[in-house]
């Protein structure tokens, strides 16, 4: 990651809240509201790339806003844990493939790939319907049984929060949509370097292949 990638703290603790209304309204200007078509009974949740190269202030990945969805995130799973619904997480691990290791010509060491505390502390409990896949490259179902896990779930929707909106979180719900799995991405639950960034990645979802609600809509 070049050092001089712009980024912006556009979500902080205190106006994540007003921000993500911003941003849902400015999408309901662009695409139909299809929240109806929500059914949380038949999905799960997807948890993607939660990890310290990310999320911490002194990896050269910081996302500046990453810190402020976790609260959020959180929520989203202890709902999916009291519902008995399946829970993922992925963790990337390495870069595949020649042009992954072309475009960002760094890799993840064991400090850095390992989940931040909150999701760590998680992946460590007693969670029946918790699964946890390792990729390498922005597709979680690339060379993993992600789909596979899904499938034996009846799982129909696909809630995914995480980092980041316009790389990892989008491929993973377009290739949600293209498996007839409907992908559901909380405005507030995800975040990328930049506020233009994150919102034009989930009007782009709204309009074309996913549906893009706060995640207290879904709780």
């Amino acid at each position: 990651m070049n050092q001089n990638t712009k980024r912006e703290l556009y979500f902080t603790s205190s106006i994540i809240d007003k921000v993500s209304l911003e941003i849902k309204n400015t999408i309901l200007a662009h695409s139909p509201d299809r929240s109806a078509l929500l059914q949380m009974d038949s999905s799960a949740l997807l948890i993607v790339d939660m990890q310290e190269y990310f999320f911490s202030p002194e990896s050269h990945a910081f996302i500046p806003s990453a810190p402020s969805i976790i609260s959020k995130v959180k929520d989203l799973i202890k709902y999916y844990n009291e519902h008995s619904l399946p829970i993922i997480l992925t963790k990337h691990i390495e870069d595949s493939g020649i042009n992954m290791g072309k475009w960002w010509r760094r890799k993840m060491d064991d400090a850095s790939s390992a989940f931040i505390s909150e999701i760590s502390e998680i992946s460590k409990a007693d969670i029946p319907l918790m699964h946890i896949i390792h990729k390498s490259t922005y597709d979680p179902f690339y060379n993993t049984d992600l789909e596979k896990i899904l499938r034996a779930g009846d799982v129909t929707q696909l809630v995914i929060c995480g980092v980041m909106t316009n790389l990892c979180v989008e491929q993973s719900a377009r290739s949600a949509f293209v498996r007839d799995i409907l992908p559901v991405i909380p405005i507030d639950t995800t975040a990328a370097y930049t506020r233009k960034l994150h919102e034009n990645t989930l009007k782009n979802a709204s309009f074309a292949f996913g549906l893009t609600p706060l995640s207290k809509e879904l709780l």
